[in-house]
């Protein structure tokens, strides 16, 4: 690599992978709508979660639902809180999971020294 273009190449490649992930995880959010019977039902276990204020015991309709991890349902519920229960903001989990999972390998590979961490200072 030229010795000119060194000092950029991190911020290349912030705005490489930050351009991949918006592709991959937001690029027509709003076009899709929630899939399946399941992750309708879902968004509303969230919702109600959010609503009635019992974080403890998922609820479907008033019933206890322990079909997933409650973890899921914090996350939704998380999403809702910050950004309202409009439709785009139903694929919270779903499309932030996959940001966190990747946030943890690079974490985890820079201080095992796997990976170069990306400074963004000079």
């Amino acid at each position: 690599m030229k010795a000119t273009l060194r000092p950029y190449f991190d911020y290349v490649v912030i705005a490489v992978l930050a351009a991949t992930c918006y592709v991959f995880f937001f690029h027509g959010l709003k076009t899709i709508g929630l899939i399946g019977p399941d992750e309708p039902r879902y968004a509303e276990i969230a919702r109600e979660m959010l609503q009635t204020g019992d974080y403890i015991t998922p609820r479907l309709h008033g019933s206890p639902w322990f079909e997933k991890p409650v973890l899921m349902y914090w996350i939704a519920a998380l999403g809702y809180k910050l950004f309202g229960s409009t439709k785009p903001q139903q694929d919270f989990p779903r499309r932030w999971e996959p940001l966190f999972v990747c946030s943890s390998f690079i974490g985890v590979g820079a201080s095992s020294g796997i990976v170069r961490p990306v400074s963004l200072l000079p």
